[in-house]
């Protein structure tokens, strides 16, 4: 019931052009999920609704960082072979969670040359992600990369450094006040997402669905990327169809040329 009454709120607040509307559906719904008693309380009468309660109630804290600081195990003796699938595991998920959504977010904000097909200095924004999953390693902290939450940020008008910056102080402020913003419940931010991705939907206007060797292909991306959780699975889905079904699809069609040269636009004799 939350999670609906974000995504109407949210919808009819963006119907009308309400500015933060994203972040006012978010506010609403954490407000009406607070209070204890309701079917939708994010703080239940049992032991984890208790655990919550009891942070949530202390508002402000700090914890230093003794215990996540600098804790990087180099004794990879107990490891053995395993290390190197592990580096290869983290680092093709990462290289493609990165670039998939770095570009999706480049090409939602109009960043994207239709020439090149690539934005102003892409290299130093995946040398910055880059750096920053190094620094987030060693504070302790999961992977700082770009996530596609920046959506809902560009759909607001951020599309400049001074957003980055902002944003960053924000976070800063939130660590101090970290027992209520960990307080939000999962489905006050699923309805901003959901409105995010309806947006992003109009990038599939550019595919071409009446060649099966870019529909195929695109249509099993877009369906695996939400079963399987995760961008990197479904770029690998792509990976592995569209080569098959282009391959595929191009035989066919030099095929029918063959046999009919003549709707093909071929001339007959160059066919023979």
């Amino acid at each position: 019931m939350g999670f609906m009454c974000g995504v109407i709120l949210t919808a009819i607040l963006m119907m009308y052009r309400v500015k933060s509307a994203m972040v006012v559906g978010i506010i609403v719904v954490s407000a009406i999920s607070w209070p204890r008693g309701t079917d939708f309380t994010y703080f239940p009468y049992n032991s984890q609704g208790n655990e919550r309660f009891e942070y949530f109630k202390t508002i402000a804290a700090f914890h230093p960082l003794e215990k996540t600081l600098g804790v990087l195990q180099w004794d990879l003796s107990g490891v053995g072979s395993r290390f190197a699938l592990i580096i290869l595991t983290l680092l093709y998920v990462d290289i493609l969670d990165c670039t998939g959504t770095l570009y999706s977010m480049a090409r939602f904000s109009g960043a994207v040359n239709p020439e090149t097909g690539d934005f102003d200095r892409s290299t130093l924004a995946y040398c910055t992600d880059a750096a920053a999953i190094s620094v987030g390693a060693l504070f302790g902290v999961s992977p700082s990369v770009a996530y596609i939450e920046s959506g809902a940020g560009i759909m607001e008008g951020g599309r400049t450094g001074l957003t980055s910056m902002t944003t960053a102080l924000c976070f800063f402020v939130s660590i101090f006040f970290a027992p209520v913003f960990a307080s939000i419940p999962p489905w006050a931010t699923g309805g901003a997402l959901i409105m995010v991705g309806c947006m992003m939907m109009r990038a599939t206007l550019a595919i071409n669905w009446r060649y099966p060797g870019d529909s195929i292909p695109a249509f099993i991306t877009l369906s695996f990327i939400p079963f399987s959780y995760s961008i990197a699975y479904g770029l690998i889905a792509w990976v592995f169809s569209h080569p098959r079904t282009r391959t595929q699809t191009d035989t066919k069609k030099r095929r029918d040329n063959l046999r009919h040269p003549k709707q093909s636009g071929l001339d007959p004799e160059e066919t023979q």
